[in-house]
C-alpha cells in the first residue's frame, strides 16, 4: 500500500471517529436532558405558608358570605318604600288638589278657606291662590275642575311626601257683552303631607303651578 493509500485511510478512519464519537455525544446529553427534566417534574413545589389556608372541623368556612339581594321595602339607593304615596294619601291629595285648583270670582276669602279646610291644614287653606292673582279683578270669573289624573309621588325628604295630581281645568272669564273667553288648560299641582311613616295624613301645603 502506498504513503498516499495510507493517508487517505487513516483520514476516513479519523473522519468516522469523529462522526461516531458525535453521535454518541448527542445521544448521551439527550438521555442525560430526560432524566433531568423527569426529576423536576417529580419534585413538589413549595408553597409559602401564607398561602396554605386550613380550615378545621366546623369552623366557618373563610368565604365571603354571598350579598343578599334587597327585600320589598328595604332601601334601595335612599328611595325607600316609604317614598311611595299609600292609596289614602292619593285619595287625599286628589281630593286637595280639586279643592285649590277650584276658584270663584264671587267666593270670598273667608267661604274659600272653610271649603279647603274639610280637606287640608288652616296653614294650607290660608295660603294665596294663583287665580286669585290672575283674575282677582275680573268680575265672574271661575275656575272649574273637569277632571284629574292618576296621582304619583312627586318629591319626598324622609319625613315629608308630595303627592303630585294633573288638573284639567277650565276657565270661564265674561265680557260686558254678555259673552264669556272659555279656554282648557292642564298643570300640575303638589300636595305635601307627612309620611306614612310620620304617622300623619293631613295635608300640610298645597304648591302651586306656574299659571
Amino acid at each position: 500500500m502506498s504513503r498516499e493509500q495510507i493517508r487517505l485511510l487513516a483520514l476516513i478512519v479519523s473522519t468516522c471517529l469523529v462522526v461516531v464519537g458525535g453521535v454518541g455525544g448527542f445521544l448521551a446529553w439527550s438521555i442525560q436532558h430526560r432524566e433531568d427534566v423527569d426529576e423536576i417534574a417529580q419534585t413538589p413545589v413549595a408553597v409559602a405558608p401564607s398561602e396554605i389556608v386550613t380550615t378545621a372541623p366546623g369552623a366557618p368556612s373563610t368565604n365571603p358570605p354571598p350579598v343578599a339581594s334587597q327585600s320589598p321595602g328595604k332601601e334601595i339607593d335612599g328611595y325607600s318604600k316609604q317614598a311611595v304615596a299609600t292609596a289614602k294619601q292619593k285619595q287625599i291629595a286628589t281630593a286637595a288638589a280639586s279643592a285649590a285648583a277650584q276658584w270663584s270670582q264671587s267666593e270670598s276669602k273667608e267661604l274659600r278657606r272653610q271649603r279647603l279646610l274639610s280637606v287640608m291644614s288652616p296653614g294650607a287653606a290660608d295660603a294665596p291662590t294663583g287665580w286669585e292673582v290672575l283674575y282677582g279683578s275680573v268680575k265672574g270669573a271661575t275656575v272649574t275642575v273637569e277632571s284629574t289624573g292618576e296621582p304619583a309621588t312627586s318629591s319626598h325628604n324622609g319625613t315629608t311626601i308630595g303627592v303630585g295630581v294633573m288638573v284639567h281645568y277650565k276657565v270661564r272669564i265674561p265680557h260686558d257683552d254678555g259673552t264669556e273667553a272659555v279656554f282648557s288648560g292642564t298643570s300640575l299641582w303638589v300636595v305635601e303631607m307627612p309620611t306614612a311613616a310620620a304617622g300623619g295624613e293631613q295635608v300640610t301645603a298645597v304648591v302651586w303651578p306656574s299659571l
